[in-house]
């Protein structure tokens, strides 16, 4: 890693060893079978956690034979995300939020399937009206003022709806304002 990560990693690591010392100070007795002892012990833990994983680090700078033993102490790292719970218990407003976003996850998902499945069906539709387009200027003798006005729209229509996948992204840059509907629209209406 970066030096200036390692040296993060450091600060945060003696401002922890800190903080918990100056916790064991007040609370003496308390931290160990107090209300909130668990957390005491989790946060104990995590801070030697941290210092063997410092102090493995050191050593494998000298000695590449312990690098698997700070790999696996890394891997212990992710524990640390456990602190974060305790910090949302406090905050609860914080937490109703984060629940409620989580809660309406299914509620999204079903939202973009209706919308996906919209897309489709206009960009099938507006496909197979490119698709008829061409089929009846096969068909069809065009006056020779307006064979370039046609093929004009003819290569706007293949730009814009020449698969199902270019009309269902047309469609799409419509509906989140990537497109203007009037120009895409346009070729449709001619």
């Amino acid at each position: 890693p970066p030096l200036w990560l390692e040296v993060v990693e450091i600060f945060f690591v003696i401002f922890f060893l800190c903080e918990l010392g100056l916790r064991c100070a007040a609370e003496r007795l308390l931290f160990a079978c107090g209300p909130e002892w668990k957390w005491n012990v989790l946060d104990s833990v995590l801070v030697l956690m941290s210092l063997l994983d410092l102090a493995v680090y050191g050593m494998a700078y000298s000695n590449p034979s312990n690098l698997f033993l700070g790999r696996m102490l890394r891997l212990v790292r992710f524990f640390r995300l456990a602190r974060l719970s305790r910090v949302i218990r406090q905050f609860t407003s914080l937490r109703l939020v984060l629940f409620s976003i989580i809660d309406s996850m299914s509620s999204l998902f079903w939202c973009f399937i209706v919308i996906g499945l919209a897309i489709y069906v206009f960009a099938i539709l507006f496909v197979t009206a490119t698709t008829e387009f061409f089929q009846l200027a096969e068909s069809s003798a065009a006056a020779a003022e307006t064979a370039s006005e046609r093929q004009a729209l003819g290569d706007e229509l293949l730009h814009r709806y020449g698969s199902l996948y270019k009309g269902m992204m047309t469609l799409f840059m419509v509906i989140t304002g990537g497109e203007d509907w009037g120009e895409s629209m346009d070729p449709l209406v001619r």
